[in-house]
């Protein structure tokens, strides 16, 4: 049981930290475009091949504080650029599944397709079709909700 809930936590700490590295990288691709540079540029100027900068820009591999500092020193943001408009202390939902393995689920299959989509305009479109998607389907629950309670008269 011990060993179950500490594999539990394990994964739930993995998953955290995926969250984390795939916020960070859509920050690091945004400011890198906010100022017209090709990953071959950021990499110059941090001292790195392109391909480590793709591999952050990606999420695959996790930045250090010593490139993210580069980072923004390079892209003429502070460091705290890279961190706004995330809530790191709202856990992401799919981290609450009541599953014994948190990384066959469904929903971090589909982030982990999102984010090996190469093609930064098909993934654009792929993100705004999902939230407008989302955005319809809870309407739709909403309208649903509200008939059902007028219905009951609740």
């Amino acid at each position: 049981m011990k060993e179950a809930e500490e594999t539990k936590r394990e994964k739930i700490k993995r998953a955290e930290d995926l969250f984390i590295n795939m916020r960070v990288a859509q920050k690091i691709r945004e400011a890198r475009k906010c100022n017209h540079f090709t990953t071959k540029q950021v990499a110059d100027c941090i001292g790195i091949k392109d391909e480590k900068v793709r591999r952050f820009e990606e999420g695959k591999t996790a930045i250090t504080v010593e490139y993210l500092f580069k980072l923004a020193i390079c892209l003429d943001r502070p460091v705290s650029y890279f961190f706004e408009d995330a809530d790191f202390c709202k856990v992401p939902q799919y981290l609450h599944l009541e599953t014994e393995d948190i990384y066959n689920s469904e929903i971090l299959r589909l982030i982990e397709a999102y984010y090996s989509i190469k093609d930064t305009k098909i993934k654009e479109y792929m993100y705004g079709l999902m939230l407008n998607l989302a955005e319809k389907l809870n309407t739709k629950v909403m309208k649903k909700k509200v008939y059902r309670e007028k219905r009951v008269g609740m």
